[in-house]
């Protein structure tokens, strides 16, 4: 079966009532560490205290064009393995690292092409990434490298860890960092829970780092939710092209990443195109959207509420599905494919007393058939709440 989602048709909509999106509450943390280990750790190893390079810094030090990205901490197994026994996942309508919401979120503004596969267990849908090796100029590698070498000059030295995070266990196969990676040995996750329009989310998301409260003893400190930053470059927008890009996509893609987690500001170093730094602002999140101009929050988060609302209509128990989006249609498609062992790596973990399942979403009839052409206008408003546990 294959249904498809216009992203064209969402953006022509009229006007419509607000989709509000809770603030996030943090369930718990983990550290991800090389290799594909994984441990929940409440003393927050991994979430380094950020200090700011001066201006005047080279951000191009060391870049060679063997520069390789590295992944993100997105394979949903990393999520999962530690955090269970401390969060009830059936409790939640959908359980994704903020990789793949951040995409959804992002979709009637970009052109990017994605995919991601979804599943359904327990009346749980869980988005999982795939990830396509990118083809990247040289200019590309060289922005790109910039940008993780400002994290790796904010986050120095890493923390050491604790007993619960040295004791960690893989939860897959070793995954090592390609050669000229500058992918950070460890990865801090916090794990959240919010609400998008009656649709209750779980949701894990890398944290760069965090500040201290003025007036605060740094020492042994263990951050909050409110005291995380998000590390971001941008190069100078100096014609009007560049500072039409700098507003329609960076500031999305920074207001997204931030407000899905519940990150309160940024820290933006402007750069040259030869990696100087001009410039350290820190920004509050909610202060990105007036800066954008070319796009709406409140829009963003309807379309994802028609999206998830979509999946939950269709999505079926135990079946394996690939979600794509990109050119040349500019649309959501869904389609249902044999069933793998990527299955199993969203299964919970079984309770003594397991949670009933969410009640099933009505679908308007008729129900949509194999390859049809479902917009979001037969989506449902919103996916019912769990049943309480």
């Amino acid at each position: 079966a294959t249904f498809t989602f216009p992203v064209e048709d969402s953006r022509r909509r009229g006007p419509e009532s607000q989709i509000d999106y809770k603030a996030p509450i943090e369930l718990g943390t983990f550290l991800s560490q090389k290799d594909n280990f994984a441990a929940c750790c409440t003393k927050k190893c991994g979430c380094h205290k950020i200090s700011l390079p001066p201006v005047g810094t080279d951000l191009a030090t060391g870049f060679t064009e063997a520069f390789t990205e590295g992944d993100p901490a997105s394979e949903l197994s990393t999520f999962l393995a530690p955090m269970r026994g401390e969060v009830d996942f059936s409790r939640f309508h959908l359980v994704s690292y903020r990789h793949n919401i951040s995409k959804i979120l992002m979709a009637p503004y970009t052109r990017d092409s994605w995919e991601m596969h979804v599943s359904r267990i327990a009346g749980t849908v869980f988005l999982n990434i795939v990830l396509h090796p990118e083809e990247m100029t040289v200019e590309q590698r060289k922005g790109s490298y910039m940008g993780r070498y400002f994290e790796k000059l904010c986050t120095e030295p890493e923390a050491p860890l604790c007993a619960s995070c040295q004791q960690a266990q893989p939860v897959g196969p070793a995954t090592p960092s390609p050669a000229g990676s500058m992918k950070p040995k460890n990865s801090f996750c916090s794990v959240v829970q919010s609400d998008l329009g009656g649709i209750r989310i779980l949701m894990a998301s890398e944290i760069d780092g965090f500040q201290v409260p003025e007036g605060v003893d740094p020492a042994g400190y263990v951050p909050k939710l409110e005291d995380y930053v998000e590390l971001k470059t941008s190069k100078e927008a100096i014609t009007p092209k560049e500072q039409n890009n700098l507003a329609r996509f960076k500031y999305l893609k920074f207001w997204v990443q931030s407000a899905l987690a519940g990150v309160p500001h940024i820290d933006l170093a402007t750069r040259s195109a030869e990696g100087i730094v001009r410039s350290l602002e820190k920004i509050p999140t909610a202060d990105l959207p007036e800066r954008g101009r070319f796009w709406l929050p409140s829009f963003c988060f309807r379309f994802a509420h028609r999206v998830f609302s979509w999946l939950y209509s269709h999505v079926v128990e135990g079946r394996l599905y690939r979600l794509t989006f990109g050119a040349p249609h500019h649309e959501l498609v869904l389609t249902e494919y044999p069933v793998s062992p990527i299955i199993s790596l969203a299964a919970p973990a079984p309770a003594p007393a397991p949670a009933p399942a969410p009640a099933p979403v009505p679908v308007p009839a008729p129900a949509p058939s194999a390859s049809t052409s479902t917009s979001d206008s037969t989506a449902p408003a919103a996916a019912p709440a769990p049943a309480a546990p």
